[in-house]
Protein backbone atom coordinates (compact mmCIF):
# COMPACT_ATOMS: atom_id res chain seq x y z
CA UNK A 1 0.00 0.00 0.00
CA UNK A 2 1.19 3.50 -1.07
CA UNK A 3 1.93 6.05 1.70
CA UNK A 4 0.00 9.31 1.20
CA UNK A 5 3.26 11.42 1.38
CA UNK A 6 4.58 9.33 -1.94
CA UNK A 7 4.12 10.72 -5.48
CA UNK A 8 0.32 9.44 -6.75
CA UNK A 9 -0.40 8.53 -3.01
CA UNK A 10 -4.23 9.42 -2.12
CA UNK A 11 -4.45 13.49 -1.59
CA UNK A 12 -1.60 14.54 -3.67
CA UNK A 13 -2.15 15.45 -7.04
CA UNK A 14 0.71 13.82 -9.75
CA UNK A 15 2.71 15.99 -11.43
CA UNK A 16 2.59 15.28 -15.31
CA UNK A 17 5.43 16.01 -17.37
CA UNK A 18 4.96 18.34 -19.87
CA UNK A 19 7.37 16.69 -22.17
CA UNK A 20 8.28 12.72 -22.53
CA UNK A 21 11.44 12.17 -22.82
CA UNK A 22 13.45 13.83 -25.80
CA UNK A 23 10.85 16.22 -26.48
CA UNK A 24 12.82 18.96 -25.07
CA UNK A 25 15.89 18.08 -27.58
CA UNK A 26 13.67 18.07 -29.93
CA UNK A 27 12.40 21.73 -29.07
CA UNK A 28 15.66 22.92 -28.58
CA UNK A 29 16.52 21.83 -32.00
CA UNK A 30 13.59 23.60 -33.40
CA UNK A 31 13.88 26.40 -31.40
CA UNK A 32 17.45 27.33 -32.67
CA UNK A 33 17.10 26.27 -36.09
CA UNK A 34 16.10 29.84 -37.62
CA UNK A 35 17.48 31.63 -34.39
CA UNK A 36 20.78 30.92 -31.88
CA UNK A 37 19.90 31.09 -28.45
CA UNK A 38 21.31 30.79 -25.09
CA UNK A 39 20.32 28.74 -21.99
CA UNK A 40 17.51 31.37 -20.70
CA UNK A 41 16.26 32.62 -24.00
CA UNK A 42 15.43 28.90 -24.81
CA UNK A 43 13.89 28.89 -21.26
CA UNK A 44 11.93 31.77 -21.93
CA UNK A 45 10.69 31.09 -25.36
CA UNK A 46 9.17 27.72 -24.08
CA UNK A 47 7.40 29.78 -21.17
CA UNK A 48 5.85 31.99 -23.69
CA UNK A 49 5.05 29.92 -25.85
CA UNK A 50 2.72 28.04 -22.97
CA UNK A 51 1.80 30.83 -21.88
CA UNK A 52 3.59 30.55 -18.91
CA UNK A 53 2.12 26.99 -18.47
CA UNK A 54 5.44 25.29 -18.40
CA UNK A 55 8.55 26.84 -17.70
CA UNK A 56 11.86 24.26 -17.94
CA UNK A 57 14.31 24.83 -15.14
CA UNK A 58 17.97 25.55 -15.70
CA UNK A 59 18.71 22.23 -14.02
CA UNK A 60 16.52 20.72 -16.89
CA UNK A 61 17.39 23.04 -19.65
CA UNK A 62 21.14 22.93 -19.64
CA UNK A 63 21.82 19.03 -19.00
CA UNK A 64 19.37 18.93 -22.55
CA UNK A 65 22.13 21.82 -24.07
CA UNK A 66 24.83 19.17 -23.11
CA UNK A 67 23.54 15.99 -24.55
CA UNK A 68 22.57 17.71 -27.73
CA UNK A 69 26.47 19.10 -28.02
CA UNK A 70 27.87 15.54 -26.82
CA UNK A 71 25.76 14.17 -29.97
CA UNK A 72 26.88 17.00 -32.04
CA UNK A 73 23.64 18.79 -32.49
CA UNK A 74 24.41 21.92 -31.69
CA UNK A 75 27.32 23.85 -31.25
CA UNK A 76 28.31 26.67 -28.97
CA UNK A 77 29.02 30.19 -30.25
CA UNK A 78 30.53 32.44 -27.21
CA UNK A 79 28.54 35.93 -27.25
CA UNK A 80 30.33 38.08 -24.92
CA UNK A 81 29.57 36.32 -21.55
CA UNK A 82 26.77 33.78 -22.69
CA UNK A 83 26.63 31.02 -25.11
CA UNK A 84 24.86 30.68 -27.57
CA UNK A 85 23.70 27.80 -29.24
CA UNK A 86 23.68 26.93 -32.88
CA UNK A 87 22.02 23.80 -34.67
CA UNK A 88 24.50 22.10 -36.50
CA UNK A 89 24.13 19.76 -40.23
CA UNK A 90 23.77 16.62 -37.54
CA UNK A 91 21.26 18.78 -35.49
CA UNK A 92 19.08 19.54 -38.91
CA UNK A 93 19.07 15.83 -40.02
CA UNK A 94 17.16 14.82 -36.52
CA UNK A 95 14.40 17.61 -37.21
CA UNK A 96 13.88 16.41 -40.42
CA UNK A 97 14.08 12.41 -39.16
CA UNK A 98 11.34 13.69 -36.29
CA UNK A 99 9.01 16.12 -37.97
CA UNK A 100 6.22 13.61 -37.08
CA UNK A 101 7.42 14.54 -33.02
CA UNK A 102 7.89 17.62 -33.75
CA UNK A 103 3.77 18.65 -34.98
CA UNK A 104 2.77 16.31 -31.65
CA UNK A 105 5.25 18.80 -29.20
CA UNK A 106 4.02 21.69 -30.92
CA UNK A 107 0.27 20.66 -30.37
CA UNK A 108 1.17 19.89 -26.93
CA UNK A 109 2.46 22.65 -26.34
CA UNK A 110 -0.65 24.60 -27.76
CA UNK A 111 -2.66 23.23 -25.52
CA UNK A 112 -0.88 24.21 -22.59
CA UNK A 113 -0.76 27.68 -23.77
CA UNK A 114 -4.82 27.13 -23.78
CA UNK A 115 -6.43 29.65 -20.66
CA UNK A 116 -6.51 27.42 -17.85
CA UNK A 117 -6.85 28.76 -14.19
CA UNK A 118 -3.59 26.83 -13.04
CA UNK A 119 -1.60 29.16 -15.32
CA UNK A 120 -3.64 31.95 -14.92
CA UNK A 121 -3.09 31.22 -10.77
CA UNK A 122 0.55 30.98 -11.52
CA UNK A 123 0.86 33.85 -13.33
CA UNK A 124 -0.75 36.02 -10.57
CA UNK A 125 1.37 34.49 -7.72
CA UNK A 126 4.48 35.49 -10.38
CA UNK A 127 3.14 38.97 -10.71
CA UNK A 128 2.90 39.44 -6.88
CA UNK A 129 6.38 37.91 -5.91
CA UNK A 130 8.15 39.96 -8.40
CA UNK A 131 6.52 42.86 -7.81
CA UNK A 132 7.23 42.90 -3.77
CA UNK A 133 10.68 41.21 -4.41
CA UNK A 134 11.63 43.84 -7.43
CA UNK A 135 10.34 46.91 -5.28
CA UNK A 136 10.35 49.22 -2.75
CA UNK A 137 6.75 48.50 -2.21
CA UNK A 138 5.42 51.28 0.06
CA UNK A 139 2.31 50.37 2.35
CA UNK A 140 -0.06 52.16 -0.18
CA UNK A 141 1.29 49.74 -2.51
CA UNK A 142 1.26 46.63 -0.45
CA UNK A 143 -2.54 47.98 0.73
CA UNK A 144 -3.50 48.21 -2.60
CA UNK A 145 -2.46 44.49 -3.49
CA UNK A 146 -4.06 43.48 -0.73
CA UNK A 147 -7.46 45.01 -2.17
CA UNK A 148 -7.33 43.98 -5.45
CA UNK A 149 -6.23 39.75 -4.32
CA UNK A 150 -9.09 40.31 -1.62
CA UNK A 151 -11.50 41.51 -4.54
CA UNK A 152 -10.42 38.49 -6.62
CA UNK A 153 -11.37 35.88 -3.65
CA UNK A 154 -14.65 37.62 -3.35
CA UNK A 155 -15.38 37.27 -6.92
CA UNK A 156 -14.56 33.57 -7.04
CA UNK A 157 -16.39 32.98 -4.13
CA UNK A 158 -19.39 34.50 -5.74
CA UNK A 159 -19.22 32.59 -8.58
CA UNK A 160 -19.76 29.20 -6.51
CA UNK A 161 -23.04 31.06 -4.90
CA UNK A 162 -24.50 31.98 -8.01
CA UNK A 163 -23.80 28.19 -8.94
CA UNK A 164 -26.14 27.44 -5.96
CA UNK A 165 -28.67 29.39 -6.87
CA UNK A 166 -29.35 27.95 -10.03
Amino acid sequence: MRNARHKGGPGRRSHRRPLEHGDLSLLILSLIQDTPRHGYDLITQIETRTAGAYKPSPGVMYPALEVLQDMGHVEIVPNGTKKVYHITAEGLAKLTEAEDDLARIYDKLDRLAAPSVRAAVHRLHDAVKSHMRENDVSETERAAIVKILDEAYQKIGALKAKDDDS
